[in-house]
């Protein structure tokens, strides 16, 4: 009897084995990026596509300029927004055509709920740079808040259409479908 247990045991043992091995076999020929996943530096907590890099406009030559740039977006990241816009301020002094400047203050007064404000700094933006996505995704949001949400709709599928960042494009496909649910509601509803 004990003999009996004893051969069931380690047919067991030798079955789990098996097991174990086919597994890590077919765990080997995953590519590594399964495994480990894709190391992006993505924030896909983010609530704003702000800029965190350099702007591609901005010269080296222009350390100063570079400074303020960094220390605002900084500032707008810890939600010190009074603080920001002071700096967003300097820098368009500076340099009054820097779309990410624009863009990141339209940000900025976003959160503050200075909607007319912020929707001319995006604006502003997208005269400098009319291909400037996160222009286009600010601009959305202040249409929405401002209840025109064919605008937003327009202006999000316009980010869709330019950007190449993922985790935003998927927030963005997200409101898109959320505007366009709220827009048929209204219609249908007299």
């Amino acid at each position: 009897m004990a003999s009996k247990k004893l051969a069931s045991l380690s047919k067991l043992i030798l079955i789990s084995l098996f097991f174990i091995a086919i597994v890590g076999l077919l765990l080997s020929l995953l590519p590594r990026e399964v495994l480990e996943g894709h190391n992006r530096n993505f924030d896909e907590f983010a609530k704003i596509p702000s800029y965190q890099a350099e702007p591609e406009n901005l010269s080296n030559d222009q350390p100063a300029l570079k400074e303020l740039f960094d220390k605002a977006t900084l500032l707008m990241q810890n939600n010190q927004y009074d603080q920001s816009i002071a700096l967003w301020q300097q820098v368009l002094i500076i340099n009054s055509k820097l779309p990410e400047a624009h863009v990141n203050m339209g940000f900025v007064l976003l959160e503050l709920n200075r909607l007319g404000e912020a929707q001319k700094s995006f604006e502003m933006a997208l005269e400098f740079r009319p291909e400037q996505a996160n222009g286009y995704y600010g601009l959305a949001e202040v249409y929405e808040q401002l209840n025109m949400l064919p605008e937003a709709i327009g202006s999000m599928r316009t980010f869709l259409h330019l950007s190449n960042n993922e985790i935003y494009k998927t927030k963005a496909r997200s409101a898109l479908w959320e505007w366009q649910e709220k827009l048929k509601q209204n219609q249908q509803d007299p």
